[in-house]
């Protein structure tokens, strides 16, 4: 249904977000199952693809170890684009975008840059959301220390260096050297 009303409405750009999920390697013991009825239906859909359609579609995937051959073969997902981790400049720039909306007491985004190295975006977003929590954390204890309520004074939280370097205590990259390794090899093949 997806794809005949994506016929329908073309121009269109189909996006399938983890497309392991719904593509993974199909067993080759020859028993029909759901997922394998799945990706033979994707691999028609797909193939039925004409460039008069003007009907792209784009896959995204954390495990493209597991994605079935014949999906990334010529005239389907063809072209294979990997997506590295953010370099320092890049990191600058997500630190930048996350703190914008938050009050922040005169963050050193060049140290957070360095000091986040191998951490992807989503990991600066939860870094910075930890920092954040932190810095809630602390105005609430010292509001409840002066006698004042804690809403009174959530307004005024600021996101200090200090909450940063604590959240940078806990929050670590979330790919591990392997993982990291095992994306390297796979964009260089």
């Amino acid at each position: 249904q997806l794809f005949a009303r994506a016929r329908d409405s073309a121009p269109v750009v189909i996006f399938f977000d983890e497309l392991d999920a719904l593509g993974s390697s199909r067993t080759s013991e020859g028993e029909s199952s759901a997922p394998e009825r799945v990706v033979s239906q994707l691999l028609t859909e797909l193939d039925g693809i004409t460039p008069r359609q003007q009907l792209t579609v784009i896959g995204a995937t954390n495990r493209p170890d597991r994605i079935d051959d014949a999906l990334v073969r010529p005239g389907r997902f063809d072209r294979l684009v990997g997506v590295p981790l953010p370099d320092y400049e890049a990191r600058k720039d997500i630190i930048r975008i996350h703190i914008a909306d938050r009050p922040v007491e005169s963050p050193d985004i060049e140290y957070l840059a360095a000091e986040t190295e191998n951490y992807s975006g989503s990991d600066i977003a939860a870094l910075l959301q930890e920092a954040s929590l932190l810095a809630v954390e602390a105005n609430i204890e010292q509001a409840t220390e002066r006698g004042k309520s804690p809403a009174e004074t959530l307004s005024s939280v600021t996101l200090t260096q200090n909450h940063i370097e604590l959240a940078l205590e806990r929050v670590g990259p979330s790919l591990s050297s392997q993982a990291r390794e095992r994306y390297a090899s796979f964009s260089q093949e």
